[in-house]
């Protein structure tokens, strides 16, 4: 009877209860992938690589080397073609090529400290029973036609193709800022505020299956953001084309501005996917047009024929509430005029914004 309680371990066993003869796989002939590591799939996922080597039929060489058959001629009377001997585990390197000539990342960079070199795992292994583990290997940056050159006691023995696709989605960049001064309150932010969607090792994915929702916000709150808010991201860049603010913030603080008024605060944007976030350069907002005027403060100790105590006060807003600055040249003059027809108003009654 014939049997084979592993791949490439066929038996011969008779009537007795002991095998007499085993068949020993042949001469090498080839290393097969027996698990598809990373560099297959995606870029920052680590996987096993595990390579098999196999005779000419398929036969994985699964004997301990150094108990391998020999050439002797004790088979050849079985009519068998006997193994070869091999006195150590065979030691398998791998050997990474580029597609370019240029490398395809930068060992410095934040890919790389983020465990997402060019080529990161063992790149040597020895083979155990026919099966080289090279443990966990991946390739930071996604590429087409990279080629992994398989080496047995430094004698090239095969090369592999294979590409490099894009991970998930861990990171967010952003593309396109709004400028650092030029923006109006309640006016579309300029230029159009774009991000594009990268995997853990800074790959830009640009698949449609992992377009996702993004979600714009405005920091601080208060500077409240109004327009379309909200955008799918399309082969993995998405925009923000009518995002607007309702809060001006002017001009950068001054040392005696402890502390910093709101309305000279810088602001930003939060752009976020999920729990995955980025946040855009600083900007500032100016006012928009001039609205209407708001009293801030009334007048106090009212007496007749005598100077009021608290002066009143007013602001001048533009449509959101924002105090409008006068501009440098022709200053907003505010008039105050009394409201009954037996009084007067003696003193400055025109005064600059």
């Amino acid at each position: 009877m014939i049997s084979s309680n592993t791949p490439g371990d066929p038996q011969i066993y008779s009537a007795l209860p002991n095998p007499i003869v085993r068949i020993s796989a042949n001469l090498l002939h080839t290393v097969n992938v027996k698990q598809a590591p990373s560099v297959w799939r995606a870029s920052d996922v680590n996987d096993l690589l595990v390579l098999e080597l196999v005779d000419l039929y398929g036969n994985r060489l699964d004997c301990d080397f150094g108990l391998c058959p020999d050439n002797s001629s004790s088979y050849l009377g079985f009519g068998l073609q006997p193994g070869t001997q091999v006195g150590s585990y065979p030691t398998l390197s791998l050997v990474l090529n580029y597609p370019t000539f240029a490398l395809p990342c930068n060992a410095s960079s934040l890919d790389s400290q983020l465990g997402c070199g060019c080529f990161s795992g063992s790149v040597r292994a020895d083979a155990v029973r026919g099966l080289a583990d090279f443990g966990c290997i991946s390739i930071g940056k996604a590429l087409k036609n990279y080629s992994l050159s398989v080496f047995i006691d430094h004698v090239r023995f095969l090369d592999v193709y294979f590409d490099v696709a894009p991970g998930s989605l861990k990171r967010l960049e952003v593309i396109t800022h709004p400028s650092l001064l030029g923006n109006v309150a309640g006016l579309v932010l300029s230029p159009v505020v774009g991000v594009k969607l990268l995997d853990g090792c800074g790959n830009s994915i640009t698949s449609k299956a992992q377009d996702v929702l993004l979600t714009a916000e405005a920091c601080p709150a208060s500077a409240g953001l109004f327009g379309v808010t909200t955008n799918m991201s399309l082969n993995g860049v998405g925009y923000f084309s009518d995002v607007r603010l309702r809060l001006s913030s002017n001009m950068p603080c001054n040392l005696e501005d402890i502390p910093c008024p709101m309305d000279k605060q810088p602001l930003s944007l939060m752009i976020s996917a999920g729990d995955i976030f980025i946040t855009t350069k600083s900007f500032y907002v100016t006012n928009a047009p001039l609205n209407s005027l708001l009293l801030a403060r009334q007048p106090t100790g009212v007496v007749q024929g005598v100077v009021f105590n608290g002066q009143p006060v007013v602001r001048l807003v533009d449509y959101y509430g924002n105090t409008v600055s006068s501009p440098p040249t022709n200053a907003y003059v505010v008039e105050v005029d009394i409201s009954s027809d037996s009084s007067c108003v003696d003193g400055n009654c025109n005064t600059c914004g």
